[in-house]
């Protein structure tokens, strides 16, 4: 992607133009969520900056999918999974399992990881590594089985 942030504009445009509502007010809050990060910041936001920011409304929306399933709220759990797609498009291609251990296995290697208790050592290199390809928890969970 270009720049993440005009594509987010794009798709808001796109998706006011077909009246799709669910689209448009993630987006919505997804440009403001940005807005509020460049006003603290004082400056524009880059696409690595922004990454976490699409992340962190994921998983805001997942959390709420949750308690909606648990309250037997299967329509609004719905709606929450619609809205994670949307944000899902902007988020660089996810790696694989396989490809996640292919780029922690030489860390671990290089930082001499040999226990759980290293998890310190090797997590920092691997989300910098991973750089939005990889979610925190899918990365520590796969450093943890590959150092038991």
């Amino acid at each position: 992607m270009a720049n993440l942030k005009t594509a987010i504009d794009q798709a808001l445009i796109k998706s006011l133009k077909q009246k799709d509502a669910t689209q448009a007010g993630v987006l919505r809050m997804l440009k403001s969520a940005i807005k509020e990060k460049e006003i603290a910041k004082k400056n524009d936001l880059l696409d690595n900056e922004i990454i976490p920011i699409v992340r962190s409304q994921i998983k805001s929306r997942q959390e709420s999918r949750k308690q909606f399933q648990q309250a037997g709220r299967d329509q609004l759990a719905q709606k929450e999974t619609q809205e994670i797609e949307v944000l899902k498009k902007f988020l660089p291609k996810q790696l694989t399992e396989q490809e996640l251990i292919q780029k922690i296995q030489p860390i671990i290697d290089k930082v001499q990881a040999k226990s759980p208790q290293d998890l310190g050592k090797v997590m920092p290199l691997v989300i910098k590594e991973a750089q939005g390809q990889a979610d925190n928890q899918a990365i520590k969970n796969t450093v943890l089985k590959l150092l038991k």
